[in-house]
């Protein structure tokens, strides 16, 4: 009787566990907004601008692919929890062009102020370690509940030779 009451505690206490760990263990993603698949809402979209897959490094993404440097514009209304994925690269062809490499910058625009939320330059030519896609994850929670402009602008440094930017599927996870 002593060895079934044990068992049965033990058995409470694995379970109690495996519940705790559901409820308050790492929380998963879902994907709120995928923007390539809002691109016909996206404002400021320049025409030599294409979604396609892209492979860096060994890792294809689909990806907005622009033949300038240019901005895109995507109304949103910010999700509680939410958060920004996105990966930023440029073309193979690239590391192979001299070139000074391009700035990605991604801004919050609420009709009255900007906010950066990052500006990186890559330059594969110049820099091997900007050869492949490189991911960022953006809080957004500070925007929830509020309807914005997510602005993705690319500008050439001195030169545009070798320009070939993309950005690697844009999207707003709920964590």
């Amino acid at each position: 009787m002593k060895r079934s009451s044990a068992a049965l505690a033990l058995g409470l206490v694995g379970l109690t566990l495996v519940a705790s760990w559901c409820t308050l263990g790492p929380r998963r993603e879902r994907v709120a907004i995928a923007l390539l698949d809002d691109i016909s809402v996206a404002t400021e979209l320049p025409s030599a601008y294409r979604v396609m897959p892209v492979e860096l490094d060994g890792e294809t993404r689909r990806a907005l692919v622009a033949d300038e440097t240019e901005r895109t514009t995507w109304p949103v209304t910010v999700p509680a929890r939410a958060w920004l994925r996105v990966s930023f690269g440029m073309l193979p062809d690239a590391a192979t062009i001299e070139g000074d490499g391009a700035l990605f910058l991604i801004g919050a625009w609420d009709q009255v102020n900007f906010d950066e939320l990052v500006s990186l330059v890559v330059n594969p030519y110049g820099n091997p370690d900007d050869r492949g896609w490189h991911d960022l994850a953006i809080d957004l929670s500070k925007y929830a509940g509020q309807t914005l402009e997510l602005r993705f602008i690319l500008r050439p440094r001195d030169s545009t030779t070798g320009d070939a930017p993309a950005w690697g599927d844009p999207r707003i996870v709920v964590r």
